[in-house]
């Protein structure tokens, strides 16, 4: 049989079962509010560094929509040199058609 001590037991063990769960929904909640705000993020790169062999209507194109901080290399090893260090993140280099047509 139930007396008044058991009662007075369980309501605050209920309480503070409730708060632990709310408590933690509402973390949950704002983790998710926090992933989503990242997500939504503008994805562009902005002064990324990029490497280039010579001028090219491509790349003049990209740099138009898109912040690049350019970078003019005199030949195909110099620019993988400068990849392979991490100087930059991107390149393009311009390769001579063949001639064997």
């Amino acid at each position: 049989m139930p007396t008044d001590n058991d009662s007075e037991n369980t309501l605050p063990s209920v309480a503070r079962k409730s708060v632990v769960v709310l408590t933690t929904v509402g973390l949950l909640v704002l983790v998710f509010g926090v992933c989503l705000i990242s997500a939504v993020q503008l994805l562009a790169p902005r002064d990324m560094p990029f490497g280039v062999t010579a001028s090219s209507p491509v790349v003049d194109a990209v740099q138009q929509e898109y912040s690049l901080d350019l970078t003019t290399y005199s030949n195909e090893a110099d620019l993988m040199a400068a990849a392979e260090r991490g100087d930059i993140y991107g390149a393009t280099w311009l390769v001579r058609p063949p001639t064997c047509w």
